[in-house]
């Protein structure tokens, strides 16, 4: 048999781009539709396939028969966003065909096998949210009476979105079937895959509950976990001997949905769905509640700092001014002295007495006398007094030069053009902004049950290509425009803001309301959430910032690997498609929104709540799991909180 090529025309339908899988007595392809021009997977079993029997044949008519039936009735409007759309089926005596949706973001095996080389398990939330979504799948599933018999893995496909799709029903058990399919290829009771089955599917030929599918969805929550096939370890094996940190709910969830006796699991795929939905819901609280306590804690200690601070310059500034008091008083003292100095000297070089004459007139002795007397006097007054007024003069002179040598001028306004694309330099701080041409995109995470995946459109828009640097910053405090940071140190250095070493990293240490008062200072705005993701995630809706579906510390400074920020614009792969740097990791940034509820209707150019008690923050930071840098992730915290994982950004509209 000779494989198909690329370019090949198969049945006048599908053009064959690309060779996906090869199975024991098939192959998949990814194939373009030439009548609609949309991409399709199809899969391909013909009849002269090396080894493939009479038997085989028919057991791959009979499967394909059964996905294509069962794929037509969930196409209608129960249809699930997380089950896979089968299209078409083409079974003749020579060739079987399944036509099905394309899911551009590979298989769940793949992305485990990914993790498995890094030996690592998936983070926590991602895991909770796939399940979730399959768990859906499996609701409209069983809701109809039909058990999947093969939730795997290799059966679970990702969308562009980043969406769980549960794939492939040629194994289902459908109301009125039989409960065992032919034996040629699954030597059991129950078809299915090793190490995927539950008990009761793999020792008895009775018909299966819905039961059996979440005992598989379970084995392969726990493979995402920790890495491990459950059914190679210990019967009863708990996630958390192989995890020490993971939280008991999610423990506890998972030995649930493994027992053993199927009434002690979640019953189908609804009850499960709403089990792994209330787990999130309280680690989300809990990561809230923590969030909330590790801000307070960082906030009294910066006001303790701040007190600190404060009364030691109040210490020093009444030092200084009693210094002052005392050099004034010596300086008169020593001036007084030099007066009295001078008045005696002065007086030693009049001249002497001379014996007056027998005959004298006394009337004219007494008014020389007196002249005499009050000539000295004034002579007198005047070296006491001009030395002071001398002195006083001079330092109010010195006085006034010294301040208007030191009053900050603004920076001039320069007017000039802004430009409908590239890049352009920002007048009042230098800060080079990178044009967004707008568009609709899908914005939001089923990770957040008020941020649901949504339709946004935006207007063109302009935003900073770097976070805020220190020096930035610096020009906007000496302009009187905005506020010194709440503290100047980072997580590793004392002297941050004000050393000069460190001009080029992100301002920190500044709440939501600093930051806002900068970026007006410089005739922006804090960018709206919805603008934010966009220039991290564009319109092809990219789960990370990057293109593809791996990370490592090379593509963002995050997992505390460093400890502290870094320059802005180091990680050259985490610059979005517009140019923006560090829109995942380094340090937070600030946004404009409020966070709550978000609108899932479609919506252009939205600004957000009207109102709430949280500010939004995105982009992850140094301090961030690396799970949490996705394009989609957003943090809160109140308005008036900062931290030294936390800085902001510009934007302005076109």
């Amino acid at each position: 048999m000779i494989p198909y090529n690329l370019g090949d025309i198969l049945l006048d339908k599908y053009r064959i781009e690309k060779t996906l899988g090869q199975g024991a007595f098939g192959e998949a392809y990814l194939v373009t539709h030439l009548q609609l021009n949309v991409p399709r997977v199809i899969k391909v079993v013909r009849r002269d396939a090396p080894g493939i029997g009479s038997r085989d044949y028919a057991e791959v008519q009979t499967r394909f028969l059964l996905e294509s039936r069962l794929g037509a009735r969930l196409n209608s409007p129960i249809a699930n966003p997380h089950l896979l759309q089968v299209f078409d089926c083409h079974i003749s005596d020579e060739l079987c065909l399944l036509e099905m949706e394309y899911a551009s973001g590979g298989s769940l095996a793949e992305r485990l096998g990914q993790a498995r080389d890094a030996s690592q398990g998936m983070p926590v939330g991602q895991v909770l949210r796939i399940g979730q979504e399959i768990a859906e799948g499996l609701r409209v599933l069983h809701t109809l009476g039909i058990v999947h018999r093969d939730v795997k893995p290799a059966n679970i496909l990702l969308d562009q979105q980043g969406r769980a799709r549960l794939a492939d029903l040629g194994l289902a058990q459908a109301p009125g079937g039989a409960s065992q399919r032919s034996q040629l290829s699954q030597p059991r009771p129950h078809p299915g895959t090793p190490g995927y089955m539950s008990p009761e599917q793999e020792n008895s030929g009775a018909y299966l509950t819905p039961a059996s599918d979440i005992y598989s969805l379970g084995a392969t929550l726990f493979e995402m976990l920790t890495g491990r096939f459950y059914r190679s370890l210990r019967p009863g094996t708990r996630a958390s001997g192989l995890l020490s940190d993971l939280p008991a709910v999610v423990d506890d969830l998972l030995a649930k949905m493994l027992a053993r006796d199927p009434e002690q699991r979640p019953w189908d795929g609804a009850e499960a769905a709403g089990a792994l939905k209330a787990v999130q819901a309280e680690l989300a609280g809990d990561a809230q509640r923590k969030a909330q306590a590790e801000a307070q804690a960082r906030q009294e200690v910066w006001q303790k700092a701040m007190a600190e601070g404060r009364a030691r310059e109040q210490a020093q500034e009444q030092a200084r001014k009693e210094q002052e008091t005392r050099a004034r008083e010596q300086a008169r003292q020593e001036q007084e002295a030099r007066t009295q100095a001078e008045q005696k000297k002065q007086l030693e070089t009049l001249p002497k007495k001379r014996p007056l004459p027998r005959k004298v007139d006394k009337g004219f002795l007494a008014r020389y006398w007196g002249w005499l007397g009050l000539a000295v006097l004034l002579l007198g007054l005047c070296l006491v007094i001009l030395p002071l007024v001398l002195s006083a003069t001079t330092q109010s002179t010195s006085g006034v030069a010294w301040t208007q040598a030191n009053v900050a001028t603004p920076p001039t306004e320069v007017v000039q053009p802004i430009p409908s694309a590239g890049s352009y330099t920002r007048p009042a701080d230098g800060m080079t902004m990178v044009y967004v041409p707008g568009g609709t995109f899908t914005m939001g995470s089923t990770d957040f049950s008020d941020f649901t995946p949504h339709q946004v459109t935006l207007s063109a828009y302009w935003i900073d290509q770097t976070d805020v640097t220190n020096a930035e910053y610096a020009r906007c405090v000496a302009a009187d425009g905005c506020t010194e940071p709440l503290s100047k140190s980072s997580a590793t250095h004392a002297d941050y803001y004000v050393n000069s070493q460190y001009a080029a990293y992100p301002v920190i240490n500044v709440n939501w309301n600093q930051a806002k008062s900068y970026c007006e200072w410089t005739g922006t705005k804090l960018p709206t959430e919805a603008q934010w993701e966009l220039s991290a995630r564009g319109l092809d809706g990219r789960f990370w910032v990057w293109a593809g579906d791996t990370i490592d510390e090379s593509y963002a400074n995050s997992n505390r690997n460093i400890g502290d920020a870094t320059a802005v614009c180091s990680y050259s792969k985490g610059n979005s498609q517009y140019g923006a740097c560090d829109m995942a990791g380094n340090v937070k940034q600030w946004v404009a929104d409020w966070y709550e509820d978000y609108s899932i209707s479609p919506v252009s150019n939205p600004s957000g709540p009207a109102s709430g008690k949280y500010r939004v923050l995105r982009g992850g930071s140094w301090n961030s799991d690396s799970g949490r840098l996705y394009t989609a992730y957003r943090y809160n915290d109140v308005p008036s909180d900062s931290g030294d994982d936390i800085g902001f950004r510009c934007a302005r509209s076109q």
